[in-house]
């Protein structure tokens, strides 16, 4: 059987979604990223494929934040073509993972804190993703929504 312990100062894992190849997993207090049968794609001299990766199924894990989580029995959590978003109700912050970049809190950056903060406190949000306008959507205080553009 294959498993893997993440560090559990950072309490249980709350929720687990599939990203760009990767198992990224959020406990009440963190989000990390479990390593998953990983594997390197190289060109030779010939053009060739040669395939590199001795790791096991869940070989390791790796923090993107130990600030940030997910609640328990909260899993609001969506995927675009180019990032992770999702509500931290600990914490009240809506948040992005984009590969290779850290976890940005949107409602500190785009200054809409004050706003998400009037919500009420047991809210539990949805976040989905709208393809066609290239916008994530936060239903999160008093059935409003709050919309955030990756073309802006």
């Amino acid at each position: 059987m294959n498993f893997s312990d993440v560090d559990s100062r950072f309490g249980e894992i709350t929720g687990l979604k599939l990203f760009k190849d990767k198992l990224v997993f959020w406990q009440e207090n963190a989000t990390g990223v479990l390593a998953v049968n990983e594997r390197v794609i190289l060109q030779d001299a010939n053009d060739t494929q040669v395939t590199l990766g001795t790791g096991q199924v869940l070989d390791r894990y790796d923090y993107i934040s130990t600030v940030y989580g997910m609640k328990k029995d909260q899993s609001t959590a969506c995927i675009s073509n180019d990032a992770l978003y999702w509500w931290d109700g600990n914490n009240r912050e809506l948040l992005q993972y984009a590969e290779k970049y850290s976890v940005v809190p949107l409602s500190q950056v785009k200054n809409i804190r004050n706003y998400i903060n009037n919500s009420a406190e047991n809210d539990h949000p949805h976040v989905y993703y709208n393809n066609k306008y290239k916008e994530v959507v936060f239903q999160c205080v008093n059935n409003e929504a709050v919309a955030y553009s990756e073309l802006l």
